[in-house]
């Protein structure tokens, strides 16, 4: 097993584990030994990238270089010393009788759960697999900052989700773009053009001025114009929605009734 795979497994292992016994007094020991570990493994693969060059597993999912081998390494002495301090910090909100049992398991795996999506999304060779871990990163930083659950902490929580869905759902059609326009470069039957080391070594072939360009013309400008009047009319809120006739579907987890109201 490589350094790349046991640096995401590390935190994914400990989170599991976390969500059992994190409550225990040992959980928050548990917590930083977990993240010592983390940057215990960060350390001899920056050395080896600086050494070797960068790394690509076997399975090209995942690519390691010497830019985002120095955020792996920050992201895991961050990861470390917020553990440290952490541990007496939340024993003694634990003390005072502000968290419970369950809120402390909650606590401690989606500390290590967020560490893990954050470290896929830096690590990660899929623009496809980056955009799930910033989703995941999200989702797990919710449910921290919602952990005391007073009015004020589930409202901060549904700010931060709303503010980061806006971005989440824009970052999801530009991907969606990139795909289309890779697929219509290299070909519809490569099933590799998501991966940045392809998109990269085939950058020169792409004609961003022509994109560019493309975005300032007046009738792409009144495209978007038309689209978004009719988004208005039809009472569309967030994204991705869809229509079948006049019925709305918002969502990816409604993709199904799609699928249902398109095969009526």
């Amino acid at each position: 097993m490589s350094l790349l795979e046991i640096i995401l497994l590390v935190p994914l292992a400990g989170g599991v584990l976390l969500a059992f016994i994190g409550h225990r007094p040992s959980g928050g020991w548990l917590n930083v030994a977990v993240s010592a570990g983390t940057l215990a493994v960060s350390l001899p693969m920056a050395f080896g990238v600086y050494e070797n060059g960068p790394l690509l597993s076997a399975n090209k999912l995942f690519y390691i270089d010497a830019f985002n081998v120095y955020l792996v390494v920050l992201t895991a002495l961050v990861g470390l010393t917020t553990a440290i301090f952490s541990r007496p910090y939340m024993q003694h909100e634990v003390e005072r009788g502000r968290l419970g049992q369950g809120r402390m398991r909650l606590y401690h795996s989606m500390y290590q759960g967020f560490m893990f999506a954050m470290l896929l999304a830096l690590s990660t060779n899929n623009l496809g697999l980056l955009w799930v871990a910033m989703e995941a990163a999200t989702l797990a930083t919710v449910m921290l900052v919602s952990l005391y659950r007073t009015p004020e902490s589930i409202e901060a929580a549904w700010k931060y989700f709303i503010l980061c869905g806006v971005g989440i759902a824009q970052a999801l059609f530009g991907t969606v773009l990139l795909y289309f326009a890779a697929e219509q470069k290299l070909g519809a039957e490569r099933d590799d053009t998501l991966l940045w080391n392809v998109l990269h070594a085939n950058a020169a072939g792409l004609d961003g001025a022509r994109l560019l360009a493309r975005c300032e013309e007046a009738a792409i400008k009144a495209g978007l114009k038309a689209n978004t009047d009719e988004a208005i009319t039809r009472g569309v809120f967030g994204a991705p929605t869809f229509f079948v006739g006049d019925q709305m579907f918002w969502g990816n987890d409604r993709l199904e009734f799609v699928a249902e109201a398109l095969a009526a």
